[in-house]
């Protein structure tokens, strides 16, 4: 796996690179983006292939539906630097636009996923994309736990290199890899199907995971704690024994909960069945804020309370610990920087990674299929 920096400037001037991109971003019911971040993330490389004269052709998808389009993130892109927008898949009109490319032009295309051999990683649309460029590099690091064509179709055809926002989510994941220790791990959100992966693979590395949020009922659940009206996942309460009887593993002692108008601050065992669980409570936070203090790398993936309804309690709590400690802190996941950034907290963190699921799927194996295609 070779970053576009092993290939020389003088061989990159005029050739036509392909650039696998994440500008899949949220965007308001106007169409006005709402956190750039991810098209910031890749302008680094745009800029450097700028420089060194390629002519850039620009893939990404946007959203669930395939109507949906990245109009919105030209726009965005034309206040930066000069590009051509595509926007139909019309393959004679793309042809053509991709042929008129002069040294350092930049060619967006339309939404990938308005196609739906993208998903497929059907081999002639894999062929056709390869069939516009000259050189291929994936810098959506977010979207290569995807076997897609634009992300492991492509590299079949030409050489393939990474980006340097590629590259960053990479370097800072993997020190999860061989981590120094003490290794403090922060789980929590929703998504039991996607975190467990994580929890069991990273278990050995660790020397405390503490789970909260959505994540930590379900152990409460089965370990005999009521859990009331919560949010609970069909989690098999034998496994969920089993993760509470690691001594690895910590999961909240105490609990806010909906009260009217306030949280109130429960201890496990007072917690009743009209309850229902918005955050962690004062002890956690004081917990957590020791391991925090003793840890050299910390890794925080999922929100603990439900910050989208104003509970960020123990949000706050980590984060302010955080800004004191030495450890190396990398955050991930959609939510939890989301909740960072409405905090506006983003300093207090070394790496705070862009890629979503894929930042647990590389964690629980090692490896992506983005990243296997690119050492084909």
């Amino acid at each position: 796996m070779k970053s576009i920096h092993h290939v020389s400037p003088e061989l990159l001037r005029g050739k036509r690179v392909l650039l696998r991109t994440d500008f899949n971003v949220p965007l308001s019911k106007s169409g006005a983006i709402m956190e750039p971040a991810r098209i910031e993330g890749a302008m680094k490389t745009i800029a450097y292939l700028k420089n060194c004269g390629a002519r850039i052709i620009l893939m990404s998808h946007i959203g669930r539906e395939p109507e949906e389009t990245l109009a919105p993130i030209a726009s965005y892109l034309k206040s930066r630097i000069s590009i051509t927008f595509v926007d139909s898949w019309d393959k004679e009109i793309i042809q053509k636009t991709v042929d008129a490319m002069n040294e350092c032009d930049v060619v967006l295309l339309q939404n990938l996923r308005a196609q739906k051999e993208e998903e497929e990683n059907n081999p002639a649309f894999s062929a056709f994309l390869a069939s516009l460029g000259e050189l291929y590099v994936n810098d959506a690091f977010s979207v290569s736990h995807r076997e897609h064509a634009s992300v492991v179709g492509i590299p079949q055809h030409l050489k393939s290199y990474y980006g340097c926002q590629f590259k960053s989510e990479f370097e800072n994941i993997s020190r999860v890899f061989d981590p120094v220790h003490p290794f403090v791990v922060l789980m929590g959100g929703a998504k039991f199907e996607t975190k467990i992966p994580v929890i069991e693979s990273i278990l050995p590395k660790a020397d405390t995971i503490f789970v909260g949020g959505a994540l930590a009922n379900d152990i409460l659940k089965a370990n005999g704690y009521e859990v009331g009206q919560s949010k609970v996942n069909d989690m098999d309460a034998g496994y969920a024994k089993k993760i509470f009887d690691n001594e690895k593993v910590i999961v909240v002692e105490d609990v806010k909960v909906k009260s009217f108008l306030f949280a109130k601050n429960k201890s496990l065992a007072e917690v009743t069945s009209q309850d229902k669980i918005i955050d962690g409570g004062s002890e956690t936070a004081d917990l957590l804020s020791k391991k925090i203090s003793e840890a050299k790398l910390i890794v925080w993936n999922g929100n603990f309370g439900t910050f989208e309804q104003g509970n960020s309690f123990l949000s706050k709590r980590v984060i302010d610990a955080l800004s004191r400690s030495d450890a190396y802190t990398i955050a991930g996941g959609g939510d939890t920087v989301a909740e960072i950034k409405k905090l506006k907290k983003e300093k207090c963190f070394d790496f705070i990674s862009l890629s979503g699921g894929a930042m647990l799927e590389f964690i629980a194996k090692g490896t992506l299929p983005g990243i296997e295609a690119l050492e084909f």
